[in-house]
């Protein structure tokens, strides 16, 4: 399973956060601590794990050449995520990142591996209802990705009146 991580650290002004994936859908929020993560890469991974980065010094510039295919160990993706962000402040750009999420594992602590669900309302009501959950136990969230500081924030209640879309 393909996911991002948002962080402040990559903040450019005027620029959204990037996403991985579309960016006008919603989300899972992963509950750290119980996520398993494979690996992850600066770019798109096409959902695998490859052969893994040489470089594990913060020091070492990070160079498309040498760092744009090669896959993050688990223990290193602070590190390589402060590369990273070193060299788009430095070049303006900005890139969302994949990390690759154990599938498996984090099927198996459903629902409590999930933390909120964010951007999809029908996603939020169903899984709810799936585990019998209510939203104090699992919020439903809005994503503001021009907010560096606080992307997420808790969403209003959603009532009959104002229909399904009512973020």
């Amino acid at each position: 399973m393909s996911a991002s991580i948002v962080f402040s650290a990559l903040n450019k002004a005027d620029s959204a956060i990037p996403l991985f994936g579309k960016e006008k859908t919603g989300g899972l929020i992963f509950r750290p601590g119980l996520t398993r993560i494979r690996c992850g890469k600066a770019v798109d991974s096409a959902g695998h794990c490859g052969a893994w980065c040489r470089i594990t010094d913060v020091n070492v510039p990070w160079e498309e050449s040498l760092d744009k295919l090669c896959s993050w160990r688990p223990q290193n993706i602070g590190l390589q995520l402060e590369r990273r962000s070193i060299r788009e402040a430095r070049y303006g750009s900005l890139g969302y990142n994949e990390i690759i999420v154990d599938a498996v594992s984090w099927r198996s602590q459903l629902p409590a591996v999930i933390e909120a669900i964010y951007g999809d309302r029908a996603l939020h009501r169903r899984f709810l209802d799936e585990y019998g959950l209510d939203a104090k136990r699992l919020p439903y969230l809005t994503l503001n990705r021009s907010n560096w500081e606080h992307p997420f924030s808790l969403a209003r209640a959603c009532t009959e009146k104002w229909g399904a879309d009512c973020d």
